[in-house]
């Protein structure tokens, strides 16, 4: 019975912390810059991931590709802020809101990439690309395959940019060529008989 109290003390403070900690401080303090190279991981991947908290997946800083299919501002009140709340945007990435990835994007973010809540919101329903750190969200166990495909998050979010028009967001990649016309005939030879 002690243990059991023990561990579930660790677990209550480990959520506590895992909440507070992501937001990153009192708004204004949030990061704006990414703090390195991002690995990059594809959609499927991450969704294929285990539906339990892997130490050597989290807080991993990565970026991935999807279609923007859904945002959401959050507001949370964060202790010691004097009262000021702190807004986030919960964006859905991939083919459909059951297999969606959840990114968890600081205003800051928005405001400074984006220029404000009308350029994120103009990026829905095109494919666009996230880099943060991964976050296993286990309070989310129960919107599992209703609005989310995996309870690991991009959260925070520390870039967000729209994939160009060719649909891929690698910067070396070349665009699709455009096709070449057909070569025209040589030209006749009017050379006079001999």
């Amino acid at each position: 019975m002690r243990l059991s109290i023990l561990r579930l003390g660790f677990v209550a403070v480990f959520l506590l912390l895992g909440h507070a900690g992501y937001a990153g401080g009192c708004p204004g303090d949030l990061p704006v810059t990414p703090p390195g190279t991002p690995r990059e991981i594809d959609l499927e991947d991450l969704l294929k991931t285990p539906r339990q908290p892997s130490p050597r997946m989290e807080r991993a800083f990565v970026t991935a590709d999807g279609d923007l299919l859904r945002i959401r501002p959050i507001d949370r009140r964060q202790p010691g802020c004097k009262g000021e709340a702190i807004r986030t945007w919960r964006l859905w990435l991939g083919s459909n809101r059951q297999d969606a990835v959840i990114a968890v994007v600081p205003s800051a973010v928005v405001r400074t990439q984006l220029g404000g809540e009308a350029g994120l919101t103009r990026l829905i329903g095109t494919r666009i690309r996230v880099s943060g750190r991964l976050y296993f969200d286990a309070s989310h166990r129960g919107e599992l395959t209703r609005t989310r495909g995996t309870l690991w998050e991009i959260r925070p979010a520390t870039a967000v940019d729209q994939c160009p028009a060719n649909d891929s967001c690698d910067p070396a990649a070349e665009p699709a060529p455009a096709e070449t016309p057909p070569a025209a005939p040589p030209p006749a030879e009017d050379t006079p008989p001999q």
